[in-house]
């Protein structure tokens, strides 16, 4: 059940983010002409997001240990 739950809110988040892009033209490079552009906005960008996220969170935590122990 939360594999299903976790695939459906990944296909919202990419959804949204399609609108997003498609209605605000937020994103210049990014335009949806076709239907592989709003496929690759749809599937690939809440995995962009996700490890933007994941570096966000993560990199000043390895730093402060690469500082910590002098690595």
């Amino acid at each position: 059940m939360e594999i299903i739950g976790f695939i459906l809110a990944y296909l919202v988040i990419g959804f949204i983010t399609a609108l997003i892009a498609h209605k605000t033209g937020a994103w210049n490079p990014v335009k949806i002409e076709s239907s592989y552009d709003a496929i690759f906005i749809t599937f690939v960008w809440p995995v962009f997001c996700f490890a933007w996220l994941c570096m966000l969170i993560l990199w000043p935590i390895s730093k402060l240990y690469e500082k910590l122990f002098g690595l």
